[in-house]
């Protein structure tokens, strides 16, 4: 399988799990397109993130992969998409006659996938998107009320879900709450299994973790619990048989991009409602492990 990674990498701390992940599991990493979160990190978010990337890559000894600049901020409609190296790259790429599927995951805003299938349109058939954050269902909806990465560019959520990839059912939600959520770690015993690994990745994740803590106002010594929810997007794509996917009517939203609840959109899309985070998350450090 052939993987384009889209990712907010600092935003948080599981971007940067996620795509050790990847690269832990031996996909085929055709690059990491860092898209922009100016909602989270400000104008700069794209730079923030680059350099992460770069940070991250080097430790696993893969600076070859390129590291692209995905759009610098979020849509101004559902029908206007941005321009980047990184859009122009998942164009390519999908156009191009491989054996091996693509995936595009996107673990951040929707910007760049969005703004691709606007873009390309005729790439919806050619690669499977899909795209982590929002909500499971009307009742995580009515209990969260938003979602970072939704937050990050609505607009290109209400493109993504009208696009065409919608249409072919190429499509698939990854959603944060009511499921990616279940993907927890206590983050101390965390921090000692990295650090036991050794290897110049194990100890940028586990002082990533430790500085997150830090930022939080908490302490390690409390081995308080962390989300790695982008860890979700990735094993989707490499083992959907730890997921329980429907294909079921696409979230709408509406006129300013606001989510209309119940979800009564016009195209059948998959969503993953379900997953079995102790398999997820055993694998990925067995995986962790091997690097």
């Amino acid at each position: 399988m052939r993987v384009i990674l889209d990712c907010d990498t600092k935003n948080e701390i599981d971007d940067q799990f996620a795509i050790t992940y990847a690269f832990a599991k031996g996909v085929r990493i055709e690059a990491i397109v860092n898209v922009q979160n100016t909602h989270a990190n400000g104008p700069e978010s794209v730079t923030v993130y680059q350099e992460e990337t770069a940070a991250i890559l080097g430790a696993l000894g893969r600076p070859e992969v390129p590291n692209l600049r995905g759009v610098e901020r979020p849509l101004d409609n559902d029908s206007s998409p941005g321009s980047s190296e990184g859009v122009d790259f998942i164009i390519e790429r999908a156009l191009t006659e491989d054996p091996e599927p693509l995936f595009v995951i996107g673990t951040g805003p929707a910007t760049d996938l969005a703004s691709a299938l606007l873009r390309a349109p005729e790439i919806a058939s050619k690669a499977r998107f899909l795209w982590l954050g929002g909500f499971r269902d009307e009742e995580e909806f009515r209990r969260r009320g938003s979602e970072w990465n939704a937050l990050g560019d609505p607009w290109a959520v209400k493109a993504l879900f009208e696009s065409r990839a919608a249409m072919v059912s190429t499509l698939f939600h990854v959603p944060a709450w009511g499921v990616t959520e279940k993907l927890v770690w206590r983050t101390d015993w965390l921090v000692g299994k990295l650090r036991e690994m050794g290897e110049p990745i194990h100890t940028l994740l586990a002082d990533r973790t430790a500085e997150w803590i830090a930022r939080s106002g908490r302490s390690l010594r409390d081995n308080p619990p962390k989300e790695f929810w982008d860890i979700g997007a990735v094993d989707l794509a490499i083992h959907p048989e730890r997921h329980s996917v429907r294909f079921v009517p696409a979230h709408r939203l509406g006129e300013n991009a606001e989510w209309i609840i119940p979800a009564r959109g016009t195209h059948v899309i998959g969503v993953d409602v379900d997953l079995e985070a102790d398999a997820i998350l055993s694998d990925a450090l067995r995986a962790f492990a091997c690097l």
